[in-house]
């Protein structure tokens, strides 16, 4: 209403003196004014109005990153795709810009190419200003670019300079920003306030370059010209952050401590914070934690800081799981979830928190729950989504694995207990099992009789209501409500007391309804039942209230608790689960079952020390699990690569003398490995991975071309956490789902393409992999092993991956046979089954009985006397058996 009278009288104000100009024939003048006027008071000062209003509302549901350094301007980015939608929900920009535009078609006196109304410079950079909130930067950029070339003595030409570099910065042109600021700087001499905001933007440009030190330096001019306390905590909240990742953490420290003194002068969002990172900053173990949880626990007692017990209750969980207090962690951490806002990032790093705590303690299905609500507040294909989600991919293994592992392991050490030793292990399982059951039973038993009081109490109440024909409850005759005295003794708090009601009398009526108390026998019988719950059973006598003499009364009450402890000992023995028998009837009986669990339980050993190994870098728990597996004579195809990964585990950790010892173990017992091969140099691992990422890339390129899959194997995973964030990644993801094909066939390499596809959609491998999967895929599913006579046979040998001295004697026997019998014009290759496979195999061979007659030939005749069998197959399986890893089916076809 003020505002609509303040234009109605600069209205009339402008138009007296404009009539009082004509009188004195200063029409032209009088006009000038006139626009000018009008211009300043009645439409840009509304368009300003609406545009910091819409600046304020901006500030008001923008949301704050404070984990991360925050940009130096709130600013709501906008999906391009939505532009028009997002503008209407943002009207006071519109009205800014509608008042802008109106100022300069109706207010405009352009006369011989020059503006007389010096109010138009404003106008267009009010009119930049609005299509900058909106995201439309090139037209802001036009019209701050209109205001320098129209109006080159004007006295708003700082400000359009400053609002074009920063519209330029916001089109990524940065350099050019820098460039243009800095030379304004030397030129110019601004107030201290705009002297500021020009700093505060290089500093911006600076951190959008990652150039964080001299981002910093601007910064500093910026703290200490700006004249705005909200401005000057934000800055030196993003300093704090700067100097954080640059390490200075002492230049971080003071830059959080100056804003804390700042005190009220700084918003609360800003001031919490400050001393949430301040903590994060220092060392666990040099943190007087007297002076530490005071300050902590005195900010979490302040009532004005509710607003973010979030982020304090996790300061304080974060103290204590620094510290190894992981139980009270837990507690902490949960507690912040309860205060939770809408900070998703911290909401985020509670969850996975907790889900390493969990992870730690091998409560994996916890800590998997954790992580999936982890990925919830994450931001899908961040590299921290990524990361989060290969977790959950992993913790599934690790479930499963550790299940196998831990319950065949539990089995086997049960069965080798002598038949005493069985009989007491289940014994005393059973006596903590009728435990248990009985403790289970007692609190369904209460929770059953809570329902049936609050039943009773409620059906009482009504038929009391009904009684009395109002909402006061009859109390019990005679019965006030035990003291606080009474209550500390033992005794229960007694029903409520009608305050209306002294009497035992109620109104008259019929039926039910209007009968006297002890008429109804319902609630006679409730309220004896009442009684004993409150009082116990009791026989009168002198002072027979007082809680002492209920440990005195008659054996009838000492019946009742005997009762009560049947009660709770009450369990039904005929229960098989308490029986020995039960368990002992499910145990394996044959060693042949015995050795199947062994061999399950050591694979499972071997696949979790490559998980904690590769995946989770949990190096100690990696070499247990190898340890646990060489122990309990394990396979000989997994004894080497235990070794090797042992040898990797202490050499990371920098245990040179374990690490030796099985570097040598494996030389001198496997010396024609590829393993010794490469711990001897012959292949050296770290020249394939070199520092550069495309160098890196082609030398594993190169291997995987020469066959050489397990040295690929081991370095590619180790190439993409290396490069983890280059565009290499996406090609070296593609090798590693080619290398999945040749080791584990097609499911497998289905599933790593799809990781490609969901992962890199917009780089040319991720297209690759989806071009692979709608071509290439469907046809290796698609391949069966056929019965059909083939033109082209083959002979298998089989051998494991660590037999080399078996292949070169068998390699030798069969040059010697090629040699003899080239007439056949047969060729002889090694390919690789899978990492624990190798096969020798004899090609080209022209029918099935020609092939089984050289399997006989080489078995029989003294001359080669190959040991290995050897196996027929076409050329046509074998390309079957090697895309979908069939070769056990093969070998072993169901019977039909």
């Amino acid at each position: 209403m003020n505002t609509l009278k303040t234009k109605y009288i600069l209205g009339l104000f402008s138009i007296l003196w404009f009539l009082a100009a004509c009188s004195t024939k200063k029409n032209a003048f009088a006009n000038r004014n006139f626009q000018a006027l009008n211009t300043k008071y009645n439409v840009l000062y509304h368009g300003n109005n609406a545009l910091e209003k819409g600046k304020a509302g901006l500030i008001e549901t923008y949301q704050d990153n404070f984990w991360d350094v925050l940009p130096i301007e709130r600013f709501q980015e906008i999906d391009l795709a939505k532009l028009e939608e997002e503008k209407a929900k943002n009207p006071d920009f519109e009205r800014a810009e509608d008042k802008s535009i109106k100022s300069i078609q109706k207010r405009s006196m352009l006369i011989q190419g020059i503006e007389r109304n010096p109010q138009m410079d404003e106008a267009h950079i009010l009119l930049g200003k609005t299509r900058y909130y909106q995201q439309r930067f090139i037209p802001a950029l036009e019209a701050f670019n209109y205001v320098l070339y129209k109006y080159p003595r004007g006295n708003q030409l700082a400000e359009a300079k400053l609002w074009r570099e920063k519209t330029n910065i916001r089109l990524e042109n940065e350099t050019v920003a820098l460039e243009n600021l800095n030379k304004l700087l030397k030129e110019t001499k601004f107030k201290k306030q705009t002297f500021a905001d020009a700093h505060a933007i290089m500093a911006q440009a600076h951190i959008n370059l990652e150039e964080l030190d001299s981002a910093a330096i601007k910064l500093e001019k910026a703290v200490s010209f700006t004249k705005k306390q909200e401005e000057k905590a934000r800055y030196l909240y993003i300093l704090g952050h700067l100097y954080q990742k640059q390490n200075q953490k002492d230049l971080a420290d003071a830059s959080f401590q100056k804003l804390i003194n700042m005190h009220r002068k700084s918003p609360k969002s800003y001031w919490i914070h400050a001393h949430v990172q301040q903590s994060l900053l220092q060392n666990p173990k040099n943190i007087d934690s007297v002076i530490w949880l005071k300050k902590a626990n005195k900010l979490i007692a302040d009532y004005e800081n509710n607003k973010y017990f979030d982020a304090l209750y996790y300061q304080k969980a974060w103290y204590y799981d620094a510290i190894g207090n992981a139980e009270k962690a837990k507690i902490l951490y949960k507690t912040s979830l309860k205060y939770k806002k809408n900070d998703k990032v911290l909401t985020a790093k509670v969850y996975q928190s907790l889900a390493e705590i969990y992870f730690n303690e091998a409560k994996y299905v916890t800590a998997g729950k954790y992580y999936d609500s982890t990925l919830v507040y994450l931001t899908p294909k961040t590299r921290e989504h990524r990361a989060v989600a290969k977790k959950i991919e992993n913790l599934a293994d690790v479930i499963k694995y550790e299940g196998i592992a831990t319950t065949n392991d539990s089995i086997i050490k049960i069965w080798q207990m002598s038949e005493a030793e069985r009989e007491k292990f289940f014994s005393d399982y059973i006596v903590k099992l009728k435990k248990q059951d009985a403790l289970l039973a007692k609190l369904q038993k209460e929770q059953q009789k809570k329902e049936e009081i609050q039943q009773n109490n409620q059906l009482r109440q009504t038929v009391t209501k009904s009684d009395l024909g109002g909402d006061d409850m009859m109390a019990f005759p005679g019965m006030p409500p035990p003291s606080m005295e009474e209550t500390s003794k033992g005794g229960a708090p007694a029903p409520p007391v009608s305050k209306s009601n002294t009497s035992v009398a109620s109104a008259s009526g019929g039926g039910t309804s209007g009968q006297f108390y002890f008429y109804n026998q319902t609630l006679v019988e409730n309220g004896k039942r009442e009684f004993i719950r409150v009082w116990g059973k009791r026989t009168p006598g002198t002072y027979w209230r007082y809680s002492q003499n209920k440990n005195a009364n008659t054996d009838e009450e000492k019946d009742g608790e005997k009762e009560k402890k049947k009660e709770l000992d009450g369990i039904d023995e005929s229960d098989e689960r308490y029986s020995v028998a039960y368990y002992t009837d499910q145990l394996p009986t044959s060693e042949k079952e015995i050795d199947s669990l062994k061999i399950d339980r050591n694979f499972a050993w071997y696949q979790l020390g490559l998980i904690y190994k590769e995946k989770f870098k949990e190096l100690e728990r990696a070499s247990t699990k190898f340890h646990s597996l060489l122990n309990h004579q394990p396979e000989e195809k997994l004894v080497l690569p235990s070794m090797y990964h042992l040898y990797k585990i202490y050499e990371l950790q920098g245990n040179t003398a374990q690490a030796n010892l099985w570097k040598n173990r494996i030389i001198q017992e496997f010396p024609e490995s590829r393993y010794a091969s490469i711990l001897s140099g012959k292949v050296v691992a770290e020249d394939v991975l070199d520092n550069d990422p495309r160098i890196a890339y082609k030398n594993l390129y190169k291997q995987y071309e020469l066959g050489n899959y397990l040295l690929v194997h081991e370095l590619v995973e180790v190439a993409i956490n290396k490069f983890v964030g280059d565009e290499i990644v996406p090609k070296l993801e593609l090798l590693k789902a080619s290398l999945t094909a040749k080791l584990e066939g097609v499911e497998a390499y289905k599933n790593s393409l799809n990781y490609l596809v969901l992962n890199y959609p917009n780089a040319a491998e991720g297209k690759a992999a989806a071009e692979l999967l709608n071509t290439q895929v469907p046809k290796l599913e698609a391949m069966a092993l056929e019965t059909e006579e083939a033109t082209s046979w083959k002979i298998v040998y089989e051998l494991k991956s660590n037999q080399e001295a078996a292949k070169k004697v068998l390699l030798e026997k069969l040059d010697k046979f090629l040699e003899n019998r080239q007439d056949l014009k047969l060729k002889k290759s090694v390919d690789i089954y899978n990492l624990d496979t190798q096969m020798v195999i004899l090609h080209q061979i022209k029918s099935e009985t020609l092939a089984k007659e050289l399997v006989s030939l080489l078995k029989d005749a003294k001359e080669y006397q190959v040991a290995e069998k050897g196996v027929v197959i076409s050329s046509e399986n074998y390309k079957v058996v090697q895309a979908k890893k069939q070769w056990e089916l093969f070998k072993n076809p169901p019977k039909p």
